[in-house]
């Protein structure tokens, strides 16, 4: 994996994590797949049991689970569809680019 393929990751993540926490637009859904695709590409497959009595986290660890056995490489697909969430909700400059 290149290095500025990893930058990239690292500088888009961050600047999604603090545009997300200031708007409440973001469907649930494509918060959950931006989730999935992430813990996918930082930790690999889900290997933890599934949360019984928290429904957020019950959401959270299905929509990662369904991303099993996509490899680490998934972080292609992550930058993919932060590019297409800041399409769609209008975020800043800085995570609208692929």
């Amino acid at each position: 994996m290149s290095s500025n393929l990893v930058h990239e990751f690292k500088g888009k993540t961050t600047a999604y994590r603090v545009w997300s926490k200031s708007t409440s637009n973001v469907s649930n859904r494509d918060k959950l797949e931006i989730f999935a695709l992430h813990k996918q590409a930082i930790s690999g497959d889900c290997e933890v049991t599934c949360p019984r009595n928290n429904i957020t986290e019950k959401a959270k660890w299905n929509a990662w689970k369904n991303k099993q056995g996509l490899s680490r490489s998934v972080i292609s697909h992550y930058l993919d569809a932060l590019f297409g969430v800041t399409c769609c909700y209008r975020c800043p400059q800085s995570l609208h680019t692929n």
